[in-house]
């Protein structure tokens, strides 16, 4: 595979019809567990970006479906400098979170779950980017008026926050 940091991006283009602008202002929605017992060492661009993809999540969501956007639109939304060496690190984000594990513990079955955070990344040299989150998190971000235990705030309010704890404490 070649490394993230060696891709050319040959075109800067937005494969999304939606408008970024309005984009800052999706809900994201996260059950109160996977705010408060999950346990991660994500930094504050991966959890923006994680805020982002969840940000893409319908209410009525039966399952995860395959995210299509593309470095423009990441850099867009997340108020990043567009340039290569930004599109390079957002790669390099995409693949620490594929790898990195996030453990949840679950005291009613008295099971710890390990998993990583997205099933499948796929990059083109281009900047499109598809990706799908891993079903493991099905119980934390899908159906979660059923459960009544969720936090919900606007993408934008995490976007500006500069620090990871900044961030995490903003979602407590």
């Amino acid at each position: 595979m070649v490394s993230p940091g060696r891709i050319i991006w040959t075109s800067d283009r937005d494969f999304n019809k939606d408008e970024i602008r309005d984009q800052r202002y999706f809900l994201v929605a996260e059950h109160n567990d996977l705010i408060t017992k999950a346990r991660h060492d994500l930094n504050a661009r991966e959890l923006k970006i994680m805020d982002y993809v969840v940000s893409k999540i319908k209410p009525n969501d039966e399952h995860f479906n395959l995210i299509d956007t593309s470095m423009y639109e990441l850099t867009r939304v997340l108020d990043l400098k567009r340039n290569g060496r930004t599109y390079s690190q957002l790669a390099q984000n995409l693949e620490d979170m594929r790898a990195k594990s996030v453990k949840i513990y679950n005291p009613s079955e008295r099971r710890l779950t390990l998993t990583g955070w997205f099933e499948v990344v796929d990059i083109w040299e281009n900047g499109q980017v598809k990706l799908r989150i891993n079903k493991q998190f099905a119980p934390f971000l899908l159906k979660l008026k059923d459960s009544g235990h969720y936090t919900q705030y606007f993408l934008e309010d995490t976007v500006r926050l500069k620090s990871k704890y900044a961030i995490l404490l903003y979602k407590l």
